[in-house]
C-alpha cells in the first residue's frame, strides 16, 4: 500500500485522484454497512499474523445491543458503542486504535461528502516515510489517520460543506 500511496502523491494527485479511487487497496464503507464487515474489510488489509477477532456477548441489560469485543493475542477492546446504536465512527474509531501500535487506519479524505466513505490500512514505518518524503501536511490532506477527534459518517451536510471548502482552500498541492 505504501508504494501506491507513494506513486499517487508523486504523480500529480489531483490528475490522478480517479485512478486511485479504483484501488484495490482501499475499501468503501457504506453508511449503513455492518460493523462487523467493516472489521472483515481491515483484517483484509492486515497480515496474517496481525488479524483481528471481533467477539459478541449478549448484554446484560435488556434492550441494550450486544457488547462487541477486538481481539488479538492478549490484547482486548471493548468498542464503547451507545447502549441503543451501533455506528460507523466509533467501529473505525476502535479499530483504529486497536491497530495503531502497527498500524494507521485512514480515511481517503476526497471520499468526503458521500454516503460511503473510502478507508486504507498503511503499517508505521510506512506511514512515517511518506511523511518524511511528502510531509506530513500532504500525507494527512489525502489521508488522514482516524483518531478519537474524527467525525466522518455523524457529519450534519453544513459540516460536510465546510470541511470541503477549508480542503479546497488549504489544498497543499496547489
Amino acid at each position: 500500500m505504501t508504494e501506491e500511496i507513494r506513486t499517487f502523491l508523486a504523480d500529480n494527485p489531483i490528475e490522478n485522484i480517479e485512478t486511485f479511487f479504483d484501488s484495490e487497496n482501499i475499501f468503501w464503507v457504506d453508511w449503513r454497512e455492518y460493523d462487523e464487515d467493516i472489521m472483515s474489510y481491515v483484517n483484509d488489509e492486515l497480515s496474517e499474523e496481525d488479524q483481528i477477532e471481533w467477539v459478541t456477548t449478549p448484554s446484560e441489560k435488556e434492550g441494550a445491543l450486544d457488547i462487541v469485543t477486538l481481539k488479538k493475542d492478549e490484547k482486548e477492546a471493548v468498542i464503547p458503542y451507545a447502549e441503543d446504536a451501533w455506528d460507523r465512527d466509533t467501529t473505525l474509531k476502535s479499530i483504529g486504535k486497536f491497530i495503531d501500535d502497527k498500524y494507521k487506519l485512514c480515511w481517503f479524505k476526497p471520499s468526503l461528502g458521500g454516503d460511503t466513505l473510502g478507508f486504507v490500512v498503511i503499517e508505521n514505518d510506512g506511514w512515517e516515510k511518506l511523511i518524511t518524503e511528502f510531509g506530513e501536511e500532504k500525507l494527512k490532506y489525502y489521508f488522514s489517520p482516524v483518531t478519537e477527534e474524527n467525525e466522518m459518517f455523524n457529519l450534519s451536510m453544513d459540516q460536510v460543506f465546510s470541511l470541503i471548502e477549508s480542503r479546497e482552500k488549504n489544498n497543499p498541492f496547489n
